[in-house]
């Protein structure tokens, strides 16, 4: 009940935090606005001890699998910046004609439109599933502006619909509704069977699927390695996809500069008659989003517990083997502490 009350009201300032930078960010040049957002991130770091401590403890515990990780920061350091990131983020919601704005005459071109701040790999590919029409999966991750990769593949001219989990303060799911509209994709926001039908209707329609897969959830969950230590992701999205044979992409989006972006899209071959081909793809998807992580570690969010779930636990007949948020912290400074040892 008390922690119930206490993510109500953290998401209602998180609101109140969002709709204040959009009114300052509508007034204020790019530059002084992405400044704001990311002094608001800092403000976050020192607001939020638990975040902080997964985030650092996590950090950890990949250094010590990949060493490069820290070859220019602290995982300190990697966390304060990825609080500041996602304030930089959070302050570009509010500008985002501006960085969908396309290079003149490119609209029309066979490979897609070109764009002034956003730069992409795997645009033909991209091109090619919009030209046949064709429904398709993109799995993505919370790194770089991951709003704005929704909204890049809607402004390309792809029918978008995201799937994600209702945020707890309903405030918070109006306010993310709105701003997908504004670029012409859909929220899908999971409930129970509702969400089954929702995107039956979307994929009936000839509208494509984009969901967040790199955080663990209360749902059936496929499990691969993720910096070499199993992680649970939600599978309905993938075995979906498997069993209507749609095309699988890898798609995400990082910052290359204040107001540069880069998307890189990917084809996920698999083998719809293969019964690993769900997890075949995670480990495809995890690989790459370790990629990007350890090139750009400041853009991923660090908190969110990630191995908070292992595999063969019923965590529904069992719900006390989950891990509370200290003994999590406990678990993966272990993890990190027996990784040193070796």
């Amino acid at each position: 009940m008390g922690e119930n009350l206490e993510l109500k009201l953290r998401m209602r300032w998180a609101l109140a935090f969002f709709e204040a930078v959009g009114k300052l960010t509508t007034l204020l040049p790019a530059s002084v606005s992405h400044a704001f957002g990311r002094v608001c991130g800092r403000a976050a770091w020192l607001a939020c001890p638990r975040e902080r401590r997964i985030g650092i403890a996590q950090a950890t515990y990949v250094a010590q699998k990949r060493p490069t990780l820290t070859r220019e920061r602290t995982p300190e350091e990697i966390v304060r910046a990825s609080f500041a990131h996602l304030g930089q983020s959070v302050a570009e919601l509010f500008t985002f004609h501006k960085l969908l704005t396309l290079e003149p005459g490119s609209e029309n071109l066979p490979t897609g439109p070109f764009f002034k701040h956003i730069r992409a790999t795997g645009s033909e590919l991209c091109a090619h599933y919009r030209t046949e029409k064709r429904p398709i999966l993109a799995l993505s991750g919370h790194l770089g502006n991951f709003e704005l990769l929704a909204a890049y593949h809607a402004k390309f001219g792809m029918r978008v619909t995201v799937i994600g989990r209702e945020p707890n303060y309903s405030g918070l799911s109006v306010f993310i509704d709105r701003l997908r509209a504004n670029y012409q994709a859909e929220s899908l926001w999971r409930h129970g069977r509702v969400v089954a039908s929702g995107v039956l209707r979307a994929l009936k329609t000839g509208r494509s699927l984009a969901v967040l897969i790199d955080q663990d959830t209360a749902l059936a969950s496929a499990y691969a390695p993720f910096f070499d230590l199993h992680a649970a992701s939600p599978r309905a999205p993938i075995d979906l996809a498997i069993r209507q044979r749609l095309p699988i992409i890898t798609s995400f989006i990082v910052r290359e500069g204040k107001d540069r972006h880069h998307v890189l899209s990917e084809d996920v071959p698999y083998d719809a008659s293969d019964p690993q081909a769900a997890e075949k793809v995670l480990a495809i998807f995890n690989r790459r989003l370790e990629d990007l992580i350890l090139s750009h570690p400041e853009q991923w969010i660090w908190w969110h517990r990630r191995w908070r779930r292992r595999p063969n636990v019923d965590y529904e007949r069992e719900p006390q083997k989950l891990l509370t948020r200290d003994q999590y912290i406990e678990w993966i400074v272990r993890q990190a502490e027996g990784e040193a040892r070796l």
